[in-house]
C-alpha cells in the first residue's frame, strides 16, 4: 500500500511523526522533504508520484489549507479519482475547507487526541477494498503511459488484462475511488485494438482456408462476436460514464444538467442492449440511478410578461395561478380555457403579493406613491379587486386563506406598535388582532394560521382561535433560530427552516403533540402530501430535489437548471417549475425506476401480478382489488365474504385460496366465482396454490399435509404425510412435486432444517436433504421455493443457494446475498428476486447466476411476486405500499424515452460513437442543446 502525503511545511514535525508510523506499520510512503520550489518539472513529479499512489494523505491544519501547492496537489488528486484521506493535526478555525475535503470523514491526530489509534484508523480506511485500489493505481500508471504514447499499441491491455480491466469498469460507479476518463480511454481502445487483431486473423485465416467452407463460417461468426464485444463495450462505457456525470457540477455555459445527461448516456445503452438482444447489469443500473433523479415532462407553459414570480400554484387538474412585482401582476392558466389570463392591478410595496393555497386569490399591500399603505385582494381571474382596505401602518408580511380571509403584519414603528391583523371578506371593518407575526402563512384546508413570533417561537392557530383574537397560540413550537413556516399541501405538517443554519430544517406534525423531527436539509420550496415529499433548491446543479421526509434522503431531481419557485400540486402528483421565461409542469413519478406505486394498506395479507404484469391484485381482510398498471382509473374492489385466517394467490394471479374458519374456499379473481369450497376438520396452518390453481395443498395445526384437484374438488391420493414447523409451502401443476422446508425437534444453535419434496401421487417416500451448514457452523436459513416446488434458496454466510428438490443437487450459487430475509422466484424458477439488510431488491437469472437488476426499496419488503417470463415485479413493503418495476430493457428504455426531453447531444455522440451517424434514442426526441 504506497500513500502520498501532501501536507504544509508548517506541519513538518507532525508529518515526520505520521510518516514513521506508517513506515513502522509496512506501508510506502511518498512525502517531499526537500521544499524545492514549485516549477513545471517538479509539479510533474508531484503529479507522477499522485497517479502512483495508492492514496493520498491530506494533512489538514489551517496551514495547509491556506496553502497554493497542497490545493494543487488536492487537485490533481481529485481529477484522477483518488481515495483521499484527510488527517486533522490543527482545528481549520475560519479557514475555509474546500467541498472535496468537506465531504469525507476526517481522521483526528490533533494535540489531545491519541496518536496511535489515529494511525491504526487511517491505516484501516487506507486498507478499506484494497485490491480495487490496487487496480486503480495499476490502470492509471498504465493509462498515463499510453496517453505518452498513444501510437505504441504494445501499451494496451490485452487478454485476461483487458478481460478483468473491463470487468473493473463495470463495476466502477459503485466503487470509492471511480474509474477515471483515462481510465475508460484505456480499456476502450485496448478493446477496438484486441476486436481489429481478432478480425484481422480470421480474415488471414479465412483467405488460407478459403476452399474450406465451414472455416468461413467460424470466421463470420467470431466476426459477429467481436462486434457484439465490441457493441457490449460500449454500453459498459456509456453506462460508466452515466454513473460518473449524474453528479458533477455542469461545466461552464451547459445547456443541459447532469441528472438529464445522465439519463441520456444511460438510455442510449439500454437501447444498443435492446438491438443487440442482450442484457446488462451495468446499464440497467446505470439507468434505474438516472430515473431515480427524473420526473416526467407535462408541458411547458410560456410566461408572457418577462419577470421573477412572487408566488406559484398548480392545482391537481393542471391549472396554474401566479403573482408578480412591480407591477402587480395576477395570472392564470388552464388548458380548457384557452390559455392565459393576466391581469396589470398596479404598484406594491414591500412585502410580495401573495396566493391563497388553492389558487382562489391574490393580495398585495399597494403603495399609491403618497405613502398610504392598501391592502388589495383580488379572486384569481376577475378583472376589478374583489376589496380593499387602509392599512395603519407599513406591512412587513401577508397570507390569504382559501376563503379569502388575509393575514396581514403590520410595524407602527411612531407607536411602537407591530401586530398582525385578521380581515375577512365580509367584514373589512372586524379586524382581530394577534401578535406580530413574521411570515405569515396559512394552511390548504384553511384550518390553521402558523407564523414566526417577536421571540424566536413558531405558533400556530385554528382559525377559528384566530378570528376570535385569541393572541395565546392553539400550539407553540420553540425551535432555537427559526424562519418562516411552511406547511405541506395537504395541511398536515410544518416545516421549519433554520434561519441561521439553512441547512437544518424541522418537521412539525399537525396531528400530534410530539417533538419535531429535525434533517440537514435545505430549506423548502415546497411540501408534499403527507410530509413525505419537499422539494429543496440546489442551486447552481438542478432546480429542485424531491426529498422523502422521515429519512431525509433525496427520492428525484428536476431535470431542468433554474431558480425560480418549484411547488406540488395539492396531491403531490405535479410538480410546477418557475423558469426565466416559462412555467414548467412534472410529472412525479413512482419511487425510482418504479412503473406505478399502489396504496394497498398495511393489512394487505397477499399479492399477486396477473401472467401479462397489467395488472395488480391485493387482498385486505375479506376486500380483493385490482388496480389496472398504467391506468389512472379508480382500482376495483370486490368483497369475498368475511376475512380470512390464511390465503395464496396462484403465481398468474388467476385464483385466489381463502381459509375463512372451518371453510376452504378457491375463488376466480376476475369475478368472484367459487371454483372450490370444502368443509374442514382442523385448523389450517398453511396452505399454496399450484402455479396455474390446478392443485392446492394444505397442512393442518397437527402436521398433515392433504392435496386437492381445484377443479374436482376431489383429494389427491397419497399415503400418509405429516411435517411440523413448516416453512414456505409449494405445490407444483400437472404431478409436480409438494416442497416445503421442515423443521423437527428442538430449535437450538446449529439445528438444520431439512429440505422435503413429496412427489405426486405420493405413493413413494419424500425426496429429502439437509440443509447444511456455514463456515462458522450455524445452520443453513431456509429462503424461498419456487410456486412450482421444483427450485428453493437457502441463505449461508456469503451466498445464497439454489437446489434442486428432486435431486437434492445444488444448481446455483448466488453471491452477494448473506442471509436475506426473503426471496420468490418467478413461476417457471428463471428469475428469484431477494432482499437484504441495505433495502435493496436484487434480480437474478438462476441459469446465468447474474444479477440483472438492482431496485431500492424505501422499507422493507413484505411480499415479492413476478409476471409470468420475469417481465415484471412487485413488492409489497411494510408501509403498505406496492411498487410495480419493469425488469425487460425494453420496458426500462420506454420508461425513460417518457421522462426524456431531448436525446444525447451532437457532442456525447461523437465522444462515443465517432464511426457512426446521430441517431436518435428515442422516437420523436431530438438531440440535446451543445454548450451554449
Amino acid at each position: 500500500m504506497s500513500l502520498f502525503v501532501s501536507y504544509s511545511r508548517a506541519d513538518t514535525p507532525i508529518v515526520r511523526r505520521l510518516h514513521a508510523g506508517l513506515q513502522a506499520h509496512g506501508r510506502e510512503t511518498w512525502v517531499d522533504w526537500e521544499g524545492i520550489p514549485p516549477s513545471a518539472d517538479w509539479m510533474r513529479e508531484i503529479e507522477t508520484a499522485i497517479d502512483a499512489a495508492d492514496a493520498v494523505v491530506f494533512v489538514m491544519s489551517p496551514s495547509s489549507l491556506a496553502s497554493v501547492v497542497c490545493a494543487r496537489e488536492l487537485a490533481h488528486a481529485h481529477a484522477q479519482r483518488k481515495r483521499v484521506l484527510p488527517v486533522v493535526i490543527r482545528d481549520a478555525g475560519d479557514t475555509p475547507v474546500p467541498a472535496e475535503l468537506a465531504r469525507l470523514n476526517w481522521i483526528f491526530l490533533r494535540e489531545g487526541d491519541e496518536f496511535d489509534a489515529g494511525v491504526a484508523r487511517l491505516l484501516e480506511a487506507a486498507d478499506t477494498d484494497l485490491d480495487w485500489v490496487h487496480a486503480h493505481t495499476r490502470l492509471l500508471v498504465r493509462a498515463r503511459e499510453w496517453q505518452a504514447s498513444p501510437g505504441d499499441a504494445s501499451l494496451l491491455l490485452r487478454g485476461r488484462d483487458l478481460r478483468s480491466a473491463e470487468q473493473w469498469l463495470a463495476v466502477g460507479p459503485t466503487k470509492t475511488p471511480s474509474p477515471t476518463a483515462e481510465q475508460a480511454e484505456l480499456i476502450m481502445a485496448s478493446r477496438r485494438h484486441a476486436t481489429r487483431q481478432r478480425t484481422l486473423w480470421m480474415s488471414v485465416g479465412g483467405v488460407a482456408l478459403a476452399a474450406i467452407a465451414v472455416v468461413g463460417s467460424v470466421a463470420i461468426l467470431a466476426h459477429r462476436e467481436s462486434q457484439r464485444q465490441e457493441a457490449m463495450a460500449t454500453v459498459r462505457r456509456l453506462a460508466a460514464a452515466s454513473e460518473r456525470v449524474r453528479e458533477q457540477q455542469p461545466p461552464d455555459g451547459a445547456n443541459v444538467a447532469p441528472a438529464e445527461r445522465s439519463l441520456q448516456l444511460a438510455a442510449e445503452a439500454i437501447r444498443r442492449l435492446v438491438a443487440l438482444g442482450q442484457r446488462s447489469f451495468d446499464a440497467d443500473l446505470a439507468l434505474r440511478r438516472a430515473l431515480q433523479q427524473s420526473l416526467e415532462p407535462v408541458r411547458s407553459i410560456p410566461l408572457p410578461v418577462a419577470t421573477r414570480l412572487a408566488a406559484l400554484v398548480v392545482r391537481n387538474d393542471g391549472q396554474l395561478a401566479w403573482v408578480a412585482n412591480d407591477p402587480w401582476i395576477v395570472a392564470r392558466w388552464t388548458d380548457a380555457g384557452g390559455g392565459t389570463r393576466v391581469l396589470t392591478a398596479g404598484r406594491h410595496a414591500y412585502p410580495d403579493p401573495t396566493l391563497s393555497p388553492d389558487g382562489r386569490w391574490a393580495a398585495a399591500v399597494l403603495d399609491d406613491g403618497s405613502g398610504r399603505h392598501v391592502l388589495a385582494v383580488r379572486a384569481v381571474g376577475n378583472e376589478t379587486p374583489s376589496w380593499q382596505v387602509d392599512l395603519e401602518a407599513a406591512a412587513i408580511g401577508v397570507a390569504v386563506a382559501p376563503d379569502g380571509t388575509v393575514a396581514v403584519a403590520v410595524a407602527d414603528d411612531r407607536r411602537g406598535i407591530s401586530r398582525t391583523r385578521l380581515i375577512r371578506p365580509g367584514d373589512l371593518q372586524s379586524r382581530p388582532a394577534l401578535p406580530f407575526l413574521y411570515g405569515p402563512a396559512f394552511s390548504a384546508d384553511g384550518r390553521w394560521l402558523a407564523g414566526l413570533l417577536d421571540d424566536g417561537g413558531i405558533g400556530v392557530w385554528t382559525i377559528e382561535a384566530a378570528r376570535s383574537g385569541d393572541a395565546r397560540p392553539s400550539r407553540r413550537v420553540d425551535l432555537p433560530g427559526a424562519s418562516k413556516p411552511t406547511f405541506s399541501v395537504d395541511s398536515q405538517y410544518l416545516l421549519v427552516p433554520h434561519g441561521e443554519q439553512p441547512e437544518r430544517v424541522a418537521v412539525v406534525s399537525l396531528a400530534d403533540a410530539g417533538a419535531p423531527k429535525v434533517f440537514t436539509r435545505n430549506a423548502p420550496n415546497s411540501v408534499g402530501p403527507g410530509g413525505r415529499y419537499w422539494i429543496e433548491p440546489d442551486a447552481g446543479v438542478t432546480l429542485a430535489q424531491l426529498l422523502r421526509a422521515d429519512t431525509g434522503l433525496p427520492l428525484g431531481r428536476l431535470l431542468r437548471q433554474a431558480e425560480g419557485l418549484a411547488v406540488f400540486s395539492p396531491d403531490g402528483k405535479l410538480v410546477a417549475v418557475e423558469q426565466p421565461d416559462a412555467v414548467d409542469l412534472w410529472r412525479v413519478q413512482p419511487q425510482g425506476s418504479a412503473l406505478v406505486e399502489f396504496d394497498a394498506g398495511r393489512e394487505s395479507m397477499a399479492i399477486a401480478l396477473d401472467a401479462g404484469g397489467s395488472s395488480l391484485l391485493a387482498l385486505r381482510g375479506a376486500t380483493l382489488t385490482r388496480w389496472t398498471v398504467g391506468s389512472a382509473d379508480a382500482p376495483s374492489t370486490r368483497l369475498l365474504g368475511e376475512p380470512p385466517e390464511r390465503a395464496a394467490f396462484s403465481a398468474d394471479g388467476r385464483w385466489l385460496a381463502l381459509v375463512q374458519h372451518d371453510r376452504l374456499r378457491v375463488v376466480d379473481t376476475a369475478n368472484g366465482g367459487e371454483r372450490l369450497l370444502v368443509k374442514l376438520p382442523r385448523p389450517v396452518h398453511d396452505l399454496a396454490l399450484s402455479p396455474k390453481g390446478e392443485t392446492l395443498v394444505s397442512i393442518d395445526d397437527q402436521g398433515r399435509l392433504t392435496t386437492w384437484s381445484v377443479a374436482s374438488g376431489a383429494l389427491v391420493p397419497a399415503a400418509e404425510r405429516t411435517a411440523s414447523d413448516v416453512a414456505h409451502l409449494a405445490v407444483g401443476d400437472g404431478g409436480g412435486p409438494v416442497t416445503l422446508f421442515h423443521f423437527e425437534g428442538n430449535r437450538r444453535i446449529g439445528a438444520v432444517h431439512t429440505l422435503r419434496s413429496w412427489p405426486m401421487p405420493d405413493s413413494i417416500a419424500p425426496a429429502s436433504s439437509p440443509l447444511g451448514r456455514e463456515r462458522s457452523g450455524f445452520a443453513a436459513t431456509p429462503c424461498g421455493v419456487s410456486p412450482d416446488g421444483r427450485l428453493a434458496a437457502m441463505a449461508l454466510a456469503d451466498s445464497l443457494v439454489v437446489r434442486d428438490t428432486r435431486t437434492g443437487a445444488d444448481v446455483a450459487v448466488v453471491d452477494e446475498a448473506a442471509h436475506p430475509p426473503l426471496c420468490s422466484f418467478s413461476a417457471d424458477g428463471q428469475w428469484l428476486a431477494t432482499t437484504g439488510p441495505d433495502r435493496t431488491l436484487r434480480v437474478w437469472e438462476v441459469s446465468t447466476r447474474q444479477e440483472q437488476a438492482r431496485l431500492e426499496l424505501q422499507a422493507p419488503a413484505r411480499a415479492i411476486v413476478f409476471a409470468a417470463g420475469g417481465t415484471r415485479v412487485a413488492v409489497l413493503d411494510e408501509e403498505g405500499a406496492v411498487r410495480v418495476w419493469p425488469l425487460t430493457p425494453v420496458d426500462l428504455l420506454a420508461q425513460a424515452c417518457r421522462r426524456m426531453r431531448h436525446g444525447m447531444s451532437e457532442e456525447d455522440w461523437q465522444r462515443f460513437h465517432p464511426e457512426e451517424s446521430y441517431r436518435a434514442t428515442c422516437d420523436g426526441l431530438t438531440a440535446a442543446p451543445g454548450p451554449g
